[in-house]
């Protein structure tokens, strides 16, 4: 799968996220805006030639693009996107808590994208 697929599946599981967490699936949506996050740092693995089978090559890539970036906020909008990503398992976030972590994931995608061309 391409880099350009991977984004494809990210701005659907964005979509698919956001109906989730309108109709009061937070869990779901939640679930779904993690992977869309995942998918879009998958495009950049892809685009620099490094490994993203596993959990942990992902968090090298972001750890990779936190030091590049040297944005705090992009630290804080990644335990927000992690926290949706526990929310589905424990469902332990209000429903406050998840809107406001979708949103700064939602800005968070936004931030990399560019970095996936």
């Amino acid at each position: 799968m391409t880099s350009t697929e991977r984004l494809r599946i990210s701005t659907e599981m964005s979509l698919l996220a956001e109906h989730h967490l309108v109709n009061g699936d937070d869990m779901a949506g939640a679930e779904l805006l993690w992977g869309a996050l995942s998918q879009v740092i998958i495009a950049i693995a892809i685009n620099r030639g490094q490994r993203y089978q596993e959990h942990q090559h992902r968090r090298h890539v972001m750890r990779q693009i936190i030091t590049e970036l040297d944005d705090p906020a992009i630290v804080e909008d990644y335990k927000d996107a992690n926290r949706l990503h526990v929310h589905f398992y424990l469902n332990n976030l209000t429903a406050m808590r998840v809107r406001d972590a979708a949103d700064t994931t939602h800005a968070l995608i936004g931030r990399l994208l560019p970095l996936s061309a």
